[in-house]
């Protein structure tokens, strides 16, 4: 069997996440999904504030 070549990626910057310092500057949004006990499925997205990690909205379909 040959041996496969290692592939090498170009070199990128790495850029750092700022902090949220303060309620409502930064938000963080999440698809969530679940099945209830008749196999129907419900999904849900969710918005959480970052700083306060409070979920500001669920919605549901």
């Amino acid at each position: 069997m040959r041996e496969r070549k290692k592939l090498r990626r170009a070199a990128s910057e790495h850029v750092l996440l700022t902090v949220a310092t303060r309620v409502s500057e930064a938000w963080s949004i999440d698809f969530v999904s679940n099945s209830l006990a008749n196999g129907r499925r419900n999904k849900c997205l969710t918005v959480a504030d970052v700083f306060t990690h409070e979920c500001v909205n669920i919605a549901v379909d």
